[in-house]
């Protein structure tokens, strides 16, 4: 895995500055939801995109990720920060965290890749390593968006064998459901677009405008 493969299986470019930009802006997004001083984890962290933007607002931050050589480059890239951590996982057994360890959970274009009984098992074990009254903040893909139906039509019309990095759709009131069933409570749900600067994908028109489902909650 070299840096330029890792960019374009992230971003669909090999632009270092236009990863880094929004990195920044994500973090900048993020810090106004977590309390400084927070035990954060970025679950599917791949190179660490946020992490270090975010590092001086936050006690900790861990990074897993299931790709060896995404988690060689994440820890390259932060080599000189103190508190930012990355670990291997195991699909969706986070084991290698004990209970109650994280104040802030986040994921972002990660969960749009799993079947939705991989998604019931991750959100369990994000509940149980969550601090009482921990946060998560999750993004899903809106299957309402006409941008992502016609993806999901042409897709399914087309492939022959379906590959395990497909895309995944929901509905925000699936999404809502779920995460409610697993224990959180919703403290709001967003649809909107991941439009984020002029290169993204989600570029921010009625298109794409309602791309991402985004999901704040709290553990009872």
């Amino acid at each position: 895995m070299t840096e330029k493969a890792a960019l374009y299986t992230t971003i669909h470019t090999t632009n270092i500055e236009l990863y880094d930009k929004q990195g920044m802006q994500l973090a900048d997004e993020l810090k106004v939801k977590i309390p400084p001083d927070s035990v954060v984890l970025d679950f599917g962290c791949g190179m660490g995109r946020p992490e270090k933007f975010l590092s001086s607002h936050c006690k900790e931050i861990y990074g897993v990720d299931i790709s060896r050589g995404m988690l060689r480059l994440a820890r390259r890239r932060h080599k000189n920060i103190q508190n930012v951590h990355f670990v291997k996982g195991r699909k969706t057994d986070l084991s290698v965290f004990q209970d109650c360890t994280f104040d802030f959970v986040f994921s972002e274009a990660v969960l749009q890749h799993l079947d939705k009984e991989h998604i019931i098992l991750i959100l369990r074990e994000l509940y149980r390593i969550c601090k009482s009254e921990g946060r998560v903040y999750l993004q899903f893909c809106n299957l309402l968006c006409p941008a992502n139906l016609d993806s999901f039509i042409k897709y399914s019309l087309v492939s022959k064998t379906l590959t395990p990095i497909r895309m995944r759709y929901w509905l925000p009131q699936e999404v809502q459901q779920i995460v409610e069933a697993l224990g959180f409570e919703i403290i709001s749900l967003e649809v909107k677009s991941d439009g984020r600067d002029e290169n993204r994908d989600c570029r921010i028109d009625d298109y794409h405008r309602d791309y991402s489902i985004w999901v704040f909650a709290s553990k009872k």
